[in-house]
């Protein structure tokens, strides 16, 4: 179902962003490439989009924060589901579909429709020495489904608003360490939760395509 094509209305104003609106949007857009990127490790995310039940015109997006590991880079960080590829994945949509299901029971094959993918993002492997190519596929919920978390992998889930990281309300800043030196990013807080780094980008590349809807 996720691979089906939909005829969706034109908005009703820029200013309005729907989950059906902002489809129509990454419809046109063109993301871009890494370098030779099919050279890298991949992995891919899933961007769930819903209609915003509490704001009318409103979309609001699914991010997990993952369990803390000793050994893992991404551990206790906000995020959308996501992984690795496996070799039984046909393409990274199939890799977001799989891995959203084991992370959060989320079945995106019946319950949402792929509506377009942002850039490709450059990360590390776990590792920590090949590059990684990830893949944000962005879906829009059709159905409502209960979510079941993986334990060991998925400490939290929550829906938050795209309107959120508009505006100043919610900017922070985060202090991280690379290699023992300490940068400063930029991030947002909600709800207590930090969202920085390559989710981060991936939100603000979403508002400015949300921004031509």
């Amino acid at each position: 179902m996720y691979n089906r094509r939909v005829s969706l209305p034109l908005p009703a104003s820029p200013s309005v962003a729907t989950a059906a609106t902002l489809a129509r949007a990454l419809a046109r857009y063109r993301p871009r490439a890494l370098w030779g990127e099919q050279r890298m490790v991949q992995a891919a995310v899933a961007i769930v989009a819903r209609d915003d039940a509490n704001e009318p015109g409103g979309t609001e997006l699914l991010f997990i924060e993952r369990v803390k590991r000793a050994g893992d880079p991404w551990s206790g960080n906000m995020a959308f589901p996501g992984g690795r590829a496996h070799p039984e994945d046909r393409d990274v949509t199939a890799t977001a579909v799989r891995e959203t299901r084991e992370e959060v029971g989320l079945d995106l094959e019946t319950a949402a429709e792929r509506v377009g993918r942002l850039s490709t993002v450059l990360a590390m492997a776990h590792d920590g020495r090949r590059p990684m190519a990830v893949h944000p596929i962005v879906f829009r919920l059709d159905l409502a489904q209960e979510l079941a978390l993986a334990p060991r992998e998925v400490a939290h889930a929550l829906w938050i608003p795209l309107a959120a990281f508009r505006g100043h309300a919610h900017r922070a800043r985060h202090r991280h360490r690379i290699l023992g030196v300490p940068w400063g990013f930029p991030a947002w807080r909600w709800e207590g939760k930090l969202i920085w780094g390559l989710t981060h980008r991936m939100v603000t590349e979403l508002l400015k395509i949300s921004d031509t809807t």
